[in-house]
């Protein structure tokens, strides 16, 4: 993920999906429905561990069985000790992400969603809800940060964010993204404002184009609700910055189809 050039203009991408190329014989079932009951009413007793290296073992072998032990850890999310829910929370938002085909962008995120953007009191996402949400028919796990590229506008952030592993095969990619200082800060539509490089495992890859007008606009809706061309908008939301203003939150899903979904 990279601008393309200095623009007055900042680019978030809040979440990302995958939809594989073909479902599996199953349907589209995930984890290991060889698990038992038992093993996994095992496994989150071990949770609760002493051992430090049980509790990490524990937590693995919950993520790898998937969905099947979703029941039993959920109950385990309200225990009293803090410790215990933060792992068991932990699993069931690894879980969620394999259900929903989301790419993990922790690991690379630099903006915390309840953080404000630019200088405005306030001017956060903090009311985005978080975990597994339908958006425009697309699946996504909302975690608590985003990726936030710079500009001229927001020079303390990176030109470029890369290394983010996707580490399967997939026929489409889904995108929840929006500008930050859009049309109102020099932003024309048709400008090309970023682009994904998607890079496969035999060293090809392909460039995604971000277009202002047909991608996205600014995630403030204060030019009317201006529709796009090719991308859509999935949430609308607000905060009390946008609000002291009289406008409104929004973000767009941009989705892209593989032209190589073997690879």
């Amino acid at each position: 993920m990279a601008t393309t050039h200095r623009l007055l203009t900042a680019i978030c991408l809040v979440a990302t999906s995958v939809h594989t190329a073909a479902l599996p014989e199953d349907g589209g079932a995930t984890g290991d429905p060889a698990a038992t009951g038992a093993e996994v009413e095992r496994l989150v007793e071990q949770l609760k561990a002493d051992d430090f290296e049980q509790r990490q073992e524990a937590v693995g072998r919950l993520i790898e069985i998937g969905e099947p032990a979703l029941a039993a850890v959920e109950r385990l999310a309200a225990d009293p000790s803090p410790d215990v829910g933060i792992l068991a929370r932990q699993v069931l938002e690894a879980i969620g992400r394999q259900l929903s085909g989301a790419i993990d962008l922790d690991p690379k995120a630099n903006r915390s969603l309840d953080q404000k953007f630019g200088t405005l009191a306030g001017n956060t996402l903090k009311t985005l809800p978080r975990g597994v949400q339908k958006l425009g028919g697309i699946d996504f796990h909302i975690g608590d940060k985003a990726l936030v590229l710079g500009s001229d506008r927001a020079p303390g952030l990176p030109k470029a964010i890369e290394g983010i592993a996707v580490g399967r095969q997939c026929g489409q990619l889904h995108m929840l993204q929006a500008l930050i200082f859009g049309a109102k800060h020099g932003l024309k539509d048709g400008d090309l404002v970023a682009k994904y490089v998607v890079h496969y495992d035999d060293d090809t890859k392909v460039e995604i184009p971000v277009e202002a007008g047909a991608d996205v606009r600014d995630w403030w809706d204060d030019d009317g609700s201006r529709p796009v061309t090719r991308g859509k908008v999935v949430w609308e939301g607000n905060n009390p910055a946008a609000a002291r203003w009289g406008h409104s939150l929004r973000l767009y899903a941009g989705s892209w189809e593989n032209p190589h979904p073997e690879k």
